[in-house]
């Protein structure tokens, strides 16, 4: 979880109070990266690159769920969320359990993200070559659009 929040013992800490009493509950957390290039007739035409993270937390207590998000990593606003889920357990007794670091096995994700293995420049040359490629293919192709997409 330091990927998104610096201090893994205070969320596990504002995660247990805030679902205790609860039947259920998770943290769901995003981290999503995407990049486009649209090359056509050899041009570069488009050219984006955006990323948005946030996380989300749900308390389910009998048929009742509640859900916060935010898209900001920080402990404040965990704590807000598990302050706000709470309001589905109406001082019903529950419990819940979250492992702690020990007993999970390893990270489900790793940090490597594959829209930077290439650089852009090289990202280009890929869309130049298919490009070039099909016109010496044919003669008769007279547009080529090719595009790289990656999320």
């Amino acid at each position: 979880m330091t990927v998104f929040f610096e201090n893994n013992k205070q969320v596990e800490q504002i995660i247990n109070d805030g679902l205790h009493g609860l039947h259920d509950g998770e943290l769901f957390c995003e981290n999503k990266i995407s990049e486009h290039l649209l090359f056509d007739n050899g041009v570069l035409k488009k050219s984006s690159y955006d990323q948005a993270a946030g996380f989300g937390l749900r308390g389910v207590f009998d048929d009742r769920v509640m859900y916060i998000h935010s898209s900001d990593f920080d402990c404040k606003k965990l704590k807000e969320a598990a302050d706000g889920v709470r309001v589905v357990r109406n001082n019903q007794q529950g419990g819940f359990f979250l492992p702690t670091s020990q007993e999970r096995k390893s990270n489900l994700y790793n940090e490597d993200n594959p829209l930077n293995e290439l650089p852009t420049a090289a990202k280009i040359k890929i869309l130049q070559d298919i490009d070039k490629y099909l016109r010496d293919k044919d003669q008769r192709v007279v547009q080529v659009t090719a595009s790289l997409f990656g999320e």
